[in-house]
């Protein structure tokens, strides 16, 4: 289906559809979040791509005014304090307001309606992410699954293909926005033998790291587990930051990992403070931002510099 035969017969490109069609749009996007459906949870997602589509593949000036209500929403996800800067300047500006400028304004405004908080208590901080794998073997029902992180998705899709290594297997792992609903797919494959999907997830751990194991040695599982927090403290601040711009989202991946394969490994060598110790990290990382560096690189970022480095080097 292309996307004129896509948008709805009679469709009018106007800010008072926009905004409607914008409010269904972030119902979709946090329904998909919330069904545990695997057959809902798709038809949401198409449902609201094709809506989105519409909207990108319009008319120029209203594509532009729904790409910066999009981004709008996005900021207050992410930084809202940010957000509620930009909103202020237009809300009190002195410079008359230009039908753009209004629109815009209005935007901001439909974009924090949308996110705000239900508890206002709740001190203001970047978004976090949720994680929905969707497994289909040829012949069966499609199963769903929510995790934490993305590598305790990738671990419940090996968890099956192990078990279907002569089946053609569907399977797809998104990230998705907790506030903001905008879904990121991260992992996907369609009819792919599960013996295959084994070897592309042992290459994807090979690279972005997975389960430690154990020395058995105390104090050397000790120092193990200290380098696990430092790390994580690390992504998370990097996650935090108020100027992570474009590669927030790559540090919450890495800090969402590290924070389930830590817990992992401290329960298997039976430390007891792990649960603590993080909660302590984040609480810092969301709140004490000052003084922090800014993150310019993230992991994805190093991995890709050592894959060239090692390129360069085999030529």
């Amino acid at each position: 289906m292309n996307h004129e035969e896509a948008r709805p017969p009679g469709h009018n490109f106007n800010e008072a559809t926009m905004r409607t069609a914008y409010d269904h749009l972030y119902q979709l996007r946090q329904h998909a979040i919330t069904t545990e459906d695997a057959t809902e949870y798709t038809a949401l997602n198409t449902e609201a791509s094709q809506l989105e589509q519409t909207w990108l593949t319009g008319p120029a000036a209203w594509a532009l005014q729904w790409r910066y209500l999009d981004n709008a929403v996005e900021n207050w996800a992410n930084d809202p304090d940010s957000a509620s800067d930009v909103l202020h300047q237009y809300l009190f500006s002195r410079e008359p307001a230009h039908t753009e400028t209004a629109i815009e304004r209005d935007s901001l405004l439909q974009a924090e309606r949308l996110t705000q908080h239900p508890d206002a208590a709740t001190p203001a901080h970047t978004s976090a992410l949720t994680y929905i794998a969707t497994y289909n073997r040829t012949g069966a029902d499609a199963e769903l699954a929510t995790h934490t992180s993305w590598w305790k998705a990738r671990e419940w899709v090996r968890d099956h293909a192990i078990e279907d290594t002569d089946t053609l297997v569907d399977l797809a792992i998104s990230a998705h926005d907790l506030v903001s609903g905008k879904r990121c797919v991260l992992t996907t494959a369609t009819a792919a033998p599960a013996a295959d999907v084994l070897t592309e997830l042992d290459r994807l751990t090979a690279v972005l790291g997975g389960a430690r194991e154990p020395d058995g040695k105390e104090f050397v599982d000790d120092l193990h587990y200290e380098i696990l927090c430092d790390d994580y403290q690390a992504a998370m601040t990097a996650a935090n930051h108020p100027d992570a711009e474009v590669r927030r989202f790559e540090h919450k991946l890495c800090a969402d990992d590290l924070r389930d394969q830590t817990l992992d490994f401290a329960r298997s060598i039976g430390r007891q403070d792990a649960v603590e110790t993080l909660a302590s990290i984040d609480h810092t990382a969301r709140t004490d931002t000052a003084g922090n560096a800014t993150p310019h690189v993230s992991w994805l970022d190093q991995i890709t510099d050592h894959a060239e480095r090692a390129r360069e080097q085999i030529s």
